[in-house]
């Protein structure tokens, strides 16, 4: 794969065969952000629940045992309370891509799972929704891995109180606003990096647990 292709191919399969995608940590927490797509159609809180304790997981903020008892666990009951949704329906999948998040083994199967689950509308396969999904898994995989192609060297100097503040905020919040004032706080440390500045203010880019320039002002990596 060359550069070109990581930037604009819109295959996921593609882009999951770079040897770069290895990351423990950053590969669950994609899974976390596509099945947190789906909490829309969940409304049992203990999906949310699910996916809140296994982001904490992939930070090493819980171990396995207390994923499996608080997590796992309450995830799997939720499903279970669907046992009457038709296998294969937008629940079911849902539900089951969920659960598998929480696995201490990840599969990419989730993100297939995900997909299909937002595809099935009324119980019709909407192979344009598929398709609308797939994108958008592609985008949240650019933005916690960035381009290994074009590797940062993110100075020490950088990580001032200010910027560590505002990536710290976000991180914990999920909410991502601050970016641009992320990339004005850093550029104001001497910080000339393109890659970073444009990643901070691209008005079309969405940010998650995982996103590489928080990652890199919190030092997660």
């Amino acid at each position: 794969m060359d550069e070109d292709t990581w930037l604009n191919t819109q295959n996921l399969n593609e882009l999951l065969t770079h040897p770069d995608i290895f990351d423990h940590r950053k590969r669950r927490l994609l899974l976390c952000a596509c099945s947190r797509r789906l909490l829309n159609s969940l409304t049992d809180i203990r999906f949310k629940h699910a996916i809140d304790a296994t982001e904490e997981y992939a930070d090493q903020r819980v171990t396995w045992e207390e994923l499996k008892t608080n997590a796992r666990r309450a995830a799997i009951e939720a499903r279970n309370a669907l046992t009457a949704s038709r296998p294969g329906g937008r629940i079911h999948d849902a539900a089951v891509a969920v659960v598998a998040t929480t696995a201490k083994f990840m599969s990419w199967d989730v993100l297939t799972l995900a997909r299909l689950a937002l595809a099935n509308t009324q119980g019709r396969y909407e192979q344009e929704v598929e398709r609308t999904e797939e994108m958008a898994q592609v985008q949240l995989l650019r933005d916690i891995f960035g381009n290994p192609f074009r590797p940062v060297a993110f100075s020490s100097s950088w990580r001032t109180d200010t910027a560590v503040s505002l990536a710290r905020d976000m991180y914990e919040s999920r909410d991502f606003s601050a970016m641009p004032i992320l990339a004005d706080a850093l550029q104001d440390t001497g910080c000339d990096s393109d890659e970073i500045l444009a990643h901070c203010r691209d008005p079309k880019q969405v940010h998650v647990r995982g996103c590489w320039v928080v990652d890199l002002v919190l030092g997660k990596e």
